[in-house]
């Protein structure tokens, strides 16, 4: 009974220090990012299981500093970008989560600040990420840069050919006249 009791426990260390030497490291590629109202910003990462044993991801959490009603962030990337189960040494590089930005009625102009947590059975990781959201620009778009440029150039052209037509009509009445 005393050797099954001791076999049990040496089991149970075992089975304890294999799990806790298990760990996820999660590196954002770009953490902090920038982004225009009614866009989305995608924050990509390289998930490595650097631990002595394989984990399972088994959910995620975020927290968005002051909690803007115009910034939502989707985690679902997490679980259909990467794998559930990692063996030891395994890694990839997907999205991990992307931020949508409302509208500026929604969300001011400014820097937003939070973290992402990937869980799983060796533990939590979390990183920090930063969101500058920048307002639209006053710049006109190509396409109307490219009507105003076609606009003046038939202005210039229509100018062109009736002052070529004033200086025909009077070198005619120069010749009729002499």
């Amino acid at each position: 009974m005393k050797k099954l009791k001791l076999s049990l426990a040496t089991l149970l260390v075992a089975l304890i220090a294999t799990s806790a030497h298990a760990q996820l490291t999660v590196n954002l590629l770009l953490p902090s990012q920038s982004g225009p109202h009614n866009g989305t910003v995608f924050y990509d990462a390289t998930l490595t299981n650097s631990g002595g044993g394989a984990l399972d991801i088994t959910g995620s959490s975020f927290t968005i500093l002051g909690a803007p009603a115009g910034l939502n962030l989707d985690d679902s990337p997490l679980f259909s970008n990467f794998p559930t189960t990692f063996a030891v040494g395994d890694s990839f590089t997907g999205t991990l989560f992307n931020l949508f930005i409302g509208d500026a009625a929604t969300i001011p102009a400014g820097t937003y600040f939070g973290d992402f947590t990937v869980e799983t059975t060796a533990g939590n990781t979390t990183q920090n990420w930063q969101l500058t959201v920048v307002s639209a620009s006053s710049a006109p778009e190509p396409a109307s840069v490219a009507l105003l440029l076609l606009g003046t150039l038939v202005i210039v052209r229509r100018r062109q050919r009736s002052v070529g037509k004033d200086r025909s009509e009077r070198a005619l009445q120069d010749q009729a006249g002499a």
